[in-house]
């Protein structure tokens, strides 16, 4: 991965985590 992309995708991946981590873990929280 180029190093300009790899970049972004650190820059993004806060966001990332809140946005879609988090709804995932209620989800697992919810099953079990």
């Amino acid at each position: 991965m180029p190093d300009m992309e790899f970049g972004a995708a650190k820059e993004v991946a806060p966001r990332s985590h809140r946005l879609f981590v988090i709804p995932a873990q209620a989800g697992i929280d919810s099953v079990t």
